[in-house]
Protein backbone atom coordinates (compact mmCIF):
# COMPACT_ATOMS: atom_id res chain seq x y z
CA UNK A 1 0.00 0.00 0.00
CA UNK A 2 1.14 3.57 -0.98
CA UNK A 3 -0.48 6.81 0.08
CA UNK A 4 -0.55 10.58 -1.17
CA UNK A 5 -1.47 13.59 0.32
CA UNK A 6 -2.11 16.37 -2.06
CA UNK A 7 -2.21 20.02 -0.16
CA UNK A 8 -3.10 23.26 -1.15
CA UNK A 9 -1.30 26.70 -1.11
CA UNK A 10 -3.93 27.77 1.49
CA UNK A 11 -3.12 24.79 3.47
CA UNK A 12 0.97 24.60 3.98
CA UNK A 13 1.00 25.19 7.72
CA UNK A 14 -0.79 21.27 7.31
CA UNK A 15 1.95 19.81 5.48
CA UNK A 16 4.59 18.84 8.62
CA UNK A 17 1.50 17.62 10.84
CA UNK A 18 0.41 15.64 7.20
CA UNK A 19 3.89 14.19 6.93
CA UNK A 20 3.99 12.94 10.79
CA UNK A 21 0.70 11.38 10.39
CA UNK A 22 2.13 9.27 7.29
CA UNK A 23 5.18 8.54 9.35
CA UNK A 24 3.22 7.11 12.16
CA UNK A 25 1.66 5.07 9.86
CA UNK A 26 4.76 3.55 8.55
CA UNK A 27 5.50 5.52 5.27
CA UNK A 28 8.92 6.65 6.30
CA UNK A 29 10.33 6.85 2.68
CA UNK A 30 8.54 10.14 1.42
CA UNK A 31 8.98 12.55 -1.57
CA UNK A 32 8.13 15.65 -1.51
CA UNK A 33 7.13 17.84 -4.66
CA UNK A 34 6.14 21.15 -4.73
CA UNK A 35 4.59 22.86 -7.42
CA UNK A 36 2.91 26.71 -7.65
CA UNK A 37 -0.51 26.03 -6.03
CA UNK A 38 0.39 22.94 -4.59
CA UNK A 39 2.69 20.48 -2.41
CA UNK A 40 2.62 16.68 -3.11
CA UNK A 41 3.62 14.22 -0.10
CA UNK A 42 3.95 10.96 -2.35
CA UNK A 43 4.66 7.75 -0.16
CA UNK A 44 6.02 4.56 -2.33
CA UNK A 45 4.23 1.37 -1.59
CA UNK A 46 4.89 -0.78 1.60
CA UNK A 47 4.93 -4.35 0.50
CA UNK A 48 5.96 -4.33 -2.91
CA UNK A 49 8.92 -2.23 -5.15
CA UNK A 50 6.49 -1.38 -7.96
CA UNK A 51 6.95 2.25 -8.22
CA UNK A 52 3.83 4.41 -7.95
CA UNK A 53 5.02 7.50 -9.07
CA UNK A 54 7.12 8.92 -12.44
CA UNK A 55 8.44 12.26 -13.24
CA UNK A 56 9.60 12.67 -16.47
CA UNK A 57 12.56 15.69 -17.83
CA UNK A 58 9.29 18.67 -17.95
CA UNK A 59 8.82 17.63 -14.44
CA UNK A 60 5.73 16.59 -15.55
CA UNK A 61 4.25 13.07 -13.44
CA UNK A 62 1.78 10.34 -12.39
CA UNK A 63 0.95 9.07 -9.36
CA UNK A 64 -0.91 6.22 -8.95
CA UNK A 65 -2.54 4.38 -5.69
CA UNK A 66 -4.30 1.19 -5.49
CA UNK A 67 -3.29 -1.46 -8.46
CA UNK A 68 -3.08 -0.32 -11.53
CA UNK A 69 -1.70 -2.06 -15.39
CA UNK A 70 -2.01 0.60 -18.01
CA UNK A 71 -1.21 -1.21 -21.30
CA UNK A 72 -0.80 -4.41 -19.90
CA UNK A 73 2.10 -2.66 -18.00
CA UNK A 74 2.31 -1.85 -14.29
CA UNK A 75 4.76 0.48 -11.85
CA UNK A 76 7.02 3.13 -13.42
CA UNK A 77 6.62 1.98 -16.68
CA UNK A 78 3.10 1.81 -16.93
CA UNK A 79 2.68 5.48 -15.13
CA UNK A 80 5.41 6.56 -18.45
CA UNK A 81 3.31 5.30 -20.73
CA UNK A 82 0.02 6.31 -19.09
CA UNK A 83 2.05 10.22 -18.84
CA UNK A 84 3.13 9.96 -22.30
CA UNK A 85 -0.39 9.02 -23.46
CA UNK A 86 -2.19 11.73 -21.51
CA UNK A 87 -0.96 14.10 -24.08
CA UNK A 88 -2.65 12.35 -27.01
CA UNK A 89 -6.30 12.89 -26.07
CA UNK A 90 -8.59 11.42 -25.51
CA UNK A 91 -6.72 8.83 -23.10
CA UNK A 92 -7.62 5.26 -24.20
CA UNK A 93 -9.92 4.36 -21.40
CA UNK A 94 -10.39 0.87 -22.35
CA UNK A 95 -6.67 -0.02 -21.31
CA UNK A 96 -7.01 0.50 -17.65
CA UNK A 97 -7.19 -2.26 -15.33
CA UNK A 98 -7.40 -2.50 -11.85
CA UNK A 99 -8.86 -0.60 -9.06
CA UNK A 100 -6.53 2.46 -8.61
CA UNK A 101 -6.74 6.11 -8.48
CA UNK A 102 -4.46 8.39 -10.43
CA UNK A 103 -2.98 11.93 -10.62
CA UNK A 104 -1.67 13.35 -13.49
CA UNK A 105 0.21 17.12 -13.45
CA UNK A 106 1.26 17.70 -16.89
CA UNK A 107 2.83 21.84 -15.77
CA UNK A 108 -0.64 23.34 -16.54
CA UNK A 109 -3.51 20.58 -16.44
CA UNK A 110 -4.41 18.87 -13.31
CA UNK A 111 -6.13 15.68 -13.61
CA UNK A 112 -7.51 14.02 -11.37
CA UNK A 113 -8.88 10.37 -12.07
CA UNK A 114 -10.39 7.86 -10.30
CA UNK A 115 -11.98 4.27 -11.52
Amino acid sequence: MGAFALIKESAFNFIEPIKQSLQQQGFTQQISLSRKGFELIICPKQATSATNYYENSQCNFCVSLGTLTYQGLHGKPGLKALLDDFNKRPVPHNRFYGTFCVLIYNNTVDTFMQQ
